[in-house]
């Protein structure tokens, strides 16, 4: 009677565990970034995997540190061997979460005096002379559009690390007023590199 009182709640506990992985596995995907204005720490680099059409999983995070190792291990072994997310999933994932955060987007209240002030000051960050102080090189097009609390950046890329190096930079440029973001970047048909940004002064939640 004990070992089966036991026995149940851990099974349950560890078929949770699996569920909760697999579901943020294959869940709304963006690199998010919390930047304030007295922490300047580096923005983390785009997940190469991203670049291909792959996404970095979000949502609610599952410290498998906390869980005991012989229970933590083998259910990442076999989530990854049994589940593994399709590149053509991962691709429609990412589509997917760029429509939806644009809607949000396009339903944002316009401040006309707010978006223009961002906008401003993300063009001055794509600036040839500004961009070749940074090191970088600048885009083939780029595009910015700000609402009240979101701006919207997409910037188009024939270099992926020039790429990376832009979306790290900008974090850092709009930090005090924009800390937190979203940064989705997709390959197009043509193999250029299409660089999408959603920054914000309030979280946004896919």
């Amino acid at each position: 009677m004990n070992t089966a009182t036991q026995t149940q709640p851990a099974r349950h506990r560890g078929h949770k565990l699996l569920f909760i992985f697999l579901a943020g596995l294959l869940a709304a995907t963006a690199v998010w970034y919390r930047m304030g204005v007295n922490d300047r720490l580096p923005a983390q680099p785009l997940p190469s995997a991203a670049l291909v059409g792959r996404d970095a999983p979000t949502g609610p995070v599952v410290s498998l540190a906390q869980q005991p190792p012989s229970t933590a291990r083998p259910l990442l072994k076999e989530a990854a061997q049994r589940h593994p997310p399709s590149e053509a999933e991962m691709i429609a994932k990412v589509t997917s979460n760029i429509a939806l955060l644009d809607d949000r987007l396009r339903d944002e209240p316009i401040s006309l005096e707010w978006a223009n002030r961002n906008e401003r000051h993300i063009e001055a960050f794509f600036l040839p002379a500004h961009l070749a102080q940074e090191g970088i090189a600048a885009p083939m097009a780029m595009k910015a559009t700000c609402h009240s609390a979101t701006c919207r950046v997409s910037a188009l890329y024939s270099d992926e690390t020039a790429a990376q190096d832009a979306s790290q930079l900008l974090t850092l440029h709009v930090a005090g007023g924009l800390p937190y973001g979203a940064v989705m970047p997709r390959r197009l048909d043509d193999g250029t590199l299409e660089l999408n940004m959603w920054l914000s002064s309030k979280r946004i939640a896919l």
